[in-house]
C-alpha cells in the first residue's frame, strides 16, 4: 500500500492488513438481491489505509483503500459479477443486521478509469429513514487476483446547504488511483 511519503499532500491516519478471510461485520440484506455484489469485497489476505488531506482546510472526510487478495480466477469473477450489477442496480433497497433501519440506494455508474487488467468506477447516494445522505465515490481495479477498492465518501443531513454540498462531493483522485496500482504492479512483476 502507499506511504505517507509516497502520497505527497496526505496523511495516513489508519492502516490495517489480514492474512485470513475477514469475517462480514454484520449481514444486509439486498433487494434485488443481485445488488450485494456492490457490498465490499471479501476474499482472501489484504491491507487497507485511510487517508486525509494534510493541510488546510482540514479534510473532513477521509478516503479508503483496500486491496484484497482472491484465489486464482475469483478476482475476475468478482468483477464480473460488478459489471452484472452495473445493469440492473440503479436502485435498490438494503437492510442491516444492525438495526439501523433501510437504506434507499441510487448508483450511478461512471466512465471506467484505464487502470489495472480492469476497472470500474460507481457512484452510490445511500438515504436511510433519518433522512441522512451516505454519497461515495468508489472506483474498483482489477490487477492480477488483486481488487483494489478506492472509497471517497461523505454523510450529510437534509438541511446541508446545495451549494457547499456541490463543493465537497467526492470526485476522482486519479493521481492516487495510478500510484497505487503502479506499486501493486511493480509488486507482482517483481515476484513480492
Amino acid at each position: 500500500m502507499l506511504t505517507a511519503e509516497e502520497m505527497p499532500g496526505y496523511r495516513v491516519v489508519e492502516a490495517d492488513s489480514w492474512s485470513e478471510p475477514r469475517p462480514p461485520v454484520g449481514t444486509r440484506t439486498f433487494k434485488p438481491r443481485a445488488c450485494g455484489v456492490i457490498a465490499q469485497p471479501e476474499g482472501g489476505a489484504g491491507a487497507a489505509v485511510t487517508y486525509e488531506h494534510d493541510g488546510e482546510p482540514q479534510d473532513l472526510h477521509p478516503r479508503d483503500i483496500t486491496t484484497t487478495r482472491y484465489a486464482k480466477g475469483e478476482a475476475a469473477r468478482w468483477m464480473g459479477e460488478l459489471r452484472e450489477a452495473e445493469g440492473r442496480c440503479d436502485t435498490f433497497r438494503s437492510e442491516s443486521s444492525f438495526g439501523d433501519g433501510v437504506h434507499s440506494d441510487r448508483m450511478t455508474w461512471l466512465p471506467e478509469p484505464d487502470a489495472g487488467d480492469e476497472a470500474l468506477r460507481v457512484e452510490r447516494v445511500t438515504e436511510d429513514e433519518e433522512e441522512m445522505t451516505l454519497h461515495s465515490l468508489t472506483t474498483y481495479v482489477r490487477t492480477g487476483d488483486l481488487v483494489t477498492a478506492f472509497h471517497h465518501k461523505i454523510s450529510y443531513g437534509s438541511a446541508i446547504d446545495k451549494d457547499h454540498l456541490a463543493t465537497i462531493l467526492p470526485s476522482p483522485d486519479e493521481a492516487l488511483v495510478d500510484a497505487q496500482i503502479a506499486k501493486l504492479l511493480g509488486h507482482r512483476s517483481s515476484g513480492r
